[in-house]
């Protein structure tokens, strides 16, 4: 997640917050937001077991250029 707090506002992850989902269980279930990871304050994925979930919503120039990001990580070519 890029900005918590605007996406337990809308989207997917305020849906879920409807239907039932706290912010006390969404806070446990959170090891790093997607700002963390890239400044290095926290770790992404260590082990094939670790999953990532990815809630994209709000500013879609920053959708592309973190889509753009992982691709060139990747080796991913057009």
């Amino acid at each position: 997640m890029d900005e918590l707090a605007y996406e337990q506002e809308v989207g997917s992850v305020a849906g879920w917050l409807r239907t039932g989902l706290t912010r006390a269980d969404l806070s446990d279930r959170l090891t790093a937001d997607l700002p963390a990871v890239i400044s290095g304050q926290a770790k992404g994925r260590v082990s094939d077991e670790d999953r990532v979930l990815a809630v994209v919503q709000g500013v879609a120039a920053c959708d592309v250029a973190l889509a753009c990001l992982v691709a060139e990580r990747l080796g991913v070519t057009a």
